[in-house]
């Protein structure tokens, strides 16, 4: 999920050194939905797991469905907050966090082997620019 905060700044989180997938790259907020659970219920339970904040569904803004194989569909969604920058409660996944400016963020090196939902994320936003 891409969140901005109050001065379009996104949230970007950095994988914890021990994560079992792409340790120490840079991560959006988000993951799997659940067997039984819907997108939107998914999508909010991930954020509140990962970073603490309680989303309301109906400012939750889909970017894009992109299927990838039949059983992985990668889902972007967008939300913006109304506070600047607030303080966020990080789960074990990541160790660090920060609000980035949009273009320093597409401006950063994609490191090899990056996860694929990033790096569609990245694409996304380079081609709306």
């Amino acid at each position: 999920m891409i969140i901005r905060d109050k001065n379009s700044k996104i949230l970007v989180l950095t994988r914890g050194s021990t994560h079992p997938n792409f340790a120490s790259h840079l991560d959006f907020p988000g993951g799997e939905v659940e067997p039984g659970e819907d997108n939107d219920s998914g999508i909010i339970r991930e954020i509140k797991e990962e970073i603490g904040l309680d989303l309301l569904s109906s400012d939750i803004k889909l970017l894009f469905d992109q299927k990838i194989n039949p059983e992985l569909t990668h889902l972007l969604y967008s939300y913006k907050l109304d506070e600047t920058e607030p303080r966020l409660t990080i789960s074990w996944e990541h160790s660090s966090y920060d609000w980035i400016d949009e273009d320093l963020l597409l401006k950063e090196q994609l490191p090899q082997n990056v996860d694929p939902y990033y790096k569609n994320a990245i694409d996304y936003l380079s081609k709306k620019l």
